[in-house]
């Protein structure tokens, strides 16, 4: 019984402490973005650089909470502060583009305090073979 008692307390501040950022804005706001970066053709091995701006048009803060590259060719950054409305919040996307060919398309999912959580921004080309 001795041991139950700390294990419980420790179980509550963990629970406590791994609230989500999500739970802080509990106001979803809207966004207005070009969800497409279309880069044209690129040669094969070329990094490719995508920004996107994402402009707040709600009446509460955007926050974006993570943004979850679709494959490891992809990484991506984006603004870590809440933006006000009528700002823009970024994402920036680099996809290295080694051993592919043809049309392609990566997705990055941002998750912010939207409806729905998950805004989807592609980016999308054709990788010439490169000899």
């Amino acid at each position: 019984m001795k041991t139950l008692v700390p294990f419980i307390a420790l179980i509550a501040i963990v629970f406590t402490a791994c609230q989500s950022d999500r739970d802080k804005f509990a106001e979803d706001t809207t966004v207005e973005v070009d969800y497409l970066y279309d880069f044209g053709d690129a040669m094969q091995g070329e990094i490719i650089k995508a920004r996107f701006e994402i402009k707040n048009t709600g009446k509460v803060p955007l926050k974006i909470f993570e943004v979850k590259p679709s494959c490891g060719c992809t990484v991506a950054d984006f603004s870590k502060e809440a933006v006000e409305p009528g700002g823009k919040a970024w994402v920036e996307a680099v996809v290295d583009t080694k051993g592919m060919t043809g049309g392609i398309t990566k997705t990055v999912h941002v998750m912010a305090n939207t409806q729905p959580t998950d805004i989807p921004l592609q980016i999308k080309g054709n990788i010439l073979f490169k000899q």
